[in-house]
């Protein structure tokens, strides 16, 4: 008589078995748990938009314990945002909204969403920085209007992304009565 607990599994074919059954439960149970942010990371770079892309890319040099350093992180967004949006918001908004109705996916809303989002916080961070370091004065209110069109967008496509969820035809009823937010820009 052997000691030591029993053979669970008296084949490898039982063992493999078991350990992709237990594979399957552990994704199952952690699927739901993946974030928009890793899948819309994963598409993007799927797509081949983000190459080795560093997210701090260009800030390391901007000094955020002074004014100008928060000023010019402000500059780097409206920058990129200019670019992201082509300087019209409601042609960015109108060309996501075409994608949508070609495409009848969420996602594309979604993950310029999570674009825009990442503005929207960079520019609330400084507004925070600059409140502490100025107080409440122009620099600060300089950085809240700079906000003012990224947190529009924002706003705009969340709108269509609420009509989304209730419907396609929901959407396209609403772009077809001109009562979508972005249609009033």
């Amino acid at each position: 008589m052997g000691r030591g607990r029993p053979r669970i599994y008296h084949t490898e074919e039982d063992k493999i078995m078991a350990n992709r059954a237990k594979s399957k439960r552990s994704y199952d149970r952690h699927r739901l748990s993946t974030g928009t942010k890793k899948v819309a990371r994963y598409r993007a770079e799927t797509k081949g938009l983000l190459k080795n892309v560093s997210p701090t890319r260009g800030l390391s040099s901007l000094d955020l314990s002074t004014i100008p350093g928060w000023l010019s992180l402000v500059a780097k967004v409206l920058e990129d945002f200019a670019a992201l949006t082509r300087g019209s918001i409601r042609c960015y908004i109108e060309t996501i909204y075409h994608s949508y109705i070609l495409s009848r996916r969420k996602e594309v809303l979604s993950d310029q969403i999570l674009e825009l989002t990442g503005l929207q916080n960079t520019i609330l961070r400084c507004e925070e920085g600059l409140l502490q370091l100025a107080g409440y004065g122009d620099q600060y209110l300089a950085a809240e209007n700079a906000g003012k069109d990224v947190r529009t967008a924002v706003t705009c496509l969340d709108d269509i992304l609420c009509h989304a969820l209730c419907g396609y035809t929901e959407v396209v009823e609403m772009y077809e009565a001109d009562l979508l937010l972005f249609q009033a820009l």
